[in-house]
């Protein structure tokens, strides 16, 4: 049963590999001046506050992402459960 999970494994990891390579590759050749603009800084902009308005949304967001989980995972715990200990 186990057999072809580990054949299909010792094929899966290299071509993952391959495909990850092939992307690196093609990335490399497609560097443009978008590409450079995308990835450096503007740092005149910081001193805009939309930017840290829209930097806060994103943060509340996340953290609220991250509290529906633990909400989740909270509401499989008894009624009963002394979570202080």
């Amino acid at each position: 049963m186990y057999i072809p999970v580990v054949q299909l494994c010792y094929i899966i990891a290299p071509v993952t590999y391959l495909v990850a390579g092939i992307l690196l590759v093609r990335g490399l050749f497609l560097w443009s001046e978008n590409v450079t603009q995308a990835v450096s800084p503007d740092w005149g902009s910081l001193a805009d506050l939309t930017v840290w308005l829209v930097a806060g949304c994103y943060v509340f967001h996340s953290l609220n992402l991250g509290l529906g989980c633990l909400t989740a995972i909270g509401s499989h715990n008894k009624q009963t459960t002394n979570l202080l200990r």
